[in-house]
């Protein structure tokens, strides 16, 4: 029988000691607080004696900590120039998560000002969850804005609307740092812009508000990089639904390596006073290298405009990936512009278009295994369901592509002897009885 030295013996008891209390530490930070319309900010914030105000909670919390939200309007905005500091986590699984308490409905809709929430400093692993941001009263700015260097927010489960500009900027900042690795997953964007304004010889002319989703303003403005759009509905924005894209290519800055997937954007480019005719549409990958637009439904309940269009990609953009899309009922259905280099277009479904289906004037793209122009037989477009019926000649006629191992719904590919065209794959058993437009969702 071996037998531990009895200084090795105090060794290993003190280390054992150490350990235990640092996970006590860990343990003790892992605090939930509570905020209620009912409450006072001078109570601890626990279930029964709640905060007041977000703020009052935000302000509490530390890495790990979680706030839970209880029901109500709530006229706060989450501003770093109202004196909001927030928090950071340390990881996804150590973040701040703010938070409505499960099963209630959580507004936050402050008086005039700007954003609803800014964070314009370098704070990280923050998320919010099954919140409602309201920007109806606003004047200024858009609704949710991320930029100067902070970096791993997420937003889930939320909805965001009624924005005065962007219904989401994320940005570099100032000072030139980037926000980066950011996510919105299973979210509702929509009525973006109620900036009126019109453009005349290049220079934009402001003008009064408008009404929301027909001004000036896109559901998603995203300038910087690895950022992730996931399983969204984007709709009835002023101009483009989502836009990686920054502005000034001189500057050297650039939105790379962004994606959107398993989204649906319908009803965009609503607003005519810009250019006298309405402008966008779904998706715009611009300006970097290698963002990505997978497996998405882009449409139009509108009469759609020429200049209403389902997927660009151009401004300088490099290696642009648009994979199993489904576009319909729009003016141009893909277009990609001379300044687009090596954009690869693989797999999408291009219906209904009233203009052009598709514009190239890129250098290098590969079109491959598309379906342009043929009906690919839905469901019930109509409705917005797009997916495809048993006689659909989009079955089993795409490329296999390891970006694209499930479709929309998460279905995995192929179901069949190949992957199918599109952003749905045809499933049998469950498609014939499938329900109509995801878009009719909502967090209300």
């Amino acid at each position: 029988m071996t037998t531990i030295p009895e200084n090795s013996r105090k060794l290993v008891f003190s280390l054992s000691c150490i350990v235990l209390f640092f996970i006590g530490e860990v343990a003790a930070y892992a605090a939930t607080y509570y905020t209620a319309t009912t409450g006072f900010d001078s109570n601890p914030g626990t279930i029964e004696q709640p905060f007041k105000t977000i703020v009052k909670g935000v302000h509490s919390m530390r890495a790990g900590d979680t706030l839970k939200i209880r029901e109500g309007t709530y006229a706060e905005r989450l501003h770093h120039n109202s004196r909001v500091v927030f928090p950071s986590g340390t990881s996804w699984t150590n973040a701040v998560t703010i938070a409505a308490y499960p099963g209630e409905r959580v507004v936050l809709q402050p008086g005039s000002g700007g954003s609803v929430v800014s964070i314009e400093t370098a704070k990280q692993y923050i998320i919010f969850d099954s919140l409602i941001f309201d920007a109806i009263n606003a004047n200024s700015e858009s609704t949710i804005g991320i930029m100067g260097g902070a970096n791993h927010i997420r937003f889930q489960n939320c909805e965001i609307k009624n924005s005065f500009k962007d219904g989401v900027m994320i940005g570099w900042g100032g000072l030139g740092i980037t926000s980066d690795y950011n996510e919105f997953i299973n979210c509702i964007i929509h009525h973006s812009g109620r900036n009126g304004s019109s453009q005349i010889s290049g220079v934009n002319v402001p003008g009064p508000n408008t009404a929301p989703g027909l001004g000036r303003g896109h559901g998603m403005y995203i300038e910087t990089s690895y950022n992730l759009v996931r399983s969204c509905v984007i709709h009835s924005n002023g101009e483009y639904g989502l836009k990686f894209y920054y502005g000034d290519p001189k500057s050297g800055r650039r939105a790379n390596h962004n994606t959107i997937r398993d989204s649906v954007l319908y009803n965009n480019a609503q607003n005519t006073t810009r250019y006298g005719h309405p402008i966008g549409g779904g998706i715009l990958l611009a300006t970097g290298l290698n963002n990505r637009a997978i497996n998405n439904i882009v449409y139009n309940t509108t009469p759609p405009d020429p200049y209403v269009h389902g997927i660009d990609t151009g401004y300088t953009a490099t290696e642009a990936l648009i994979y199993n899309n489904t576009i319909y009922n729009v003016g141009l259905g893909i277009q990609v512009t001379a300044t687009s280099t090596n954009a690869i277009i693989k797999n999408n479904i291009i219906y209904k278009t009233t203009h052009l289906v598709t514009e190239d004037k890129g250098v290098g793209t590969t079109w491959f295994h598309n379906l342009i122009d043929v009906n690919p037989r839905f469901v019930d477009a109509a409705t917005g369901n797009f997916r495809l019926a048993s006689s659909s000649p989009a079955i089993n006629r795409g490329e296999t592509l390891p970006e694209v191992e499930s479709d929309i719904r998460g279905v995995s590919r192929p179901q069949g002897i190949k992957h199918d065209i599109g952003a749905h794959e045809f499933r049998e058993e469950t498609d014939s009885a499938s329900p109509n437009r995801p878009a009719e969702l909502s967090v209300n």
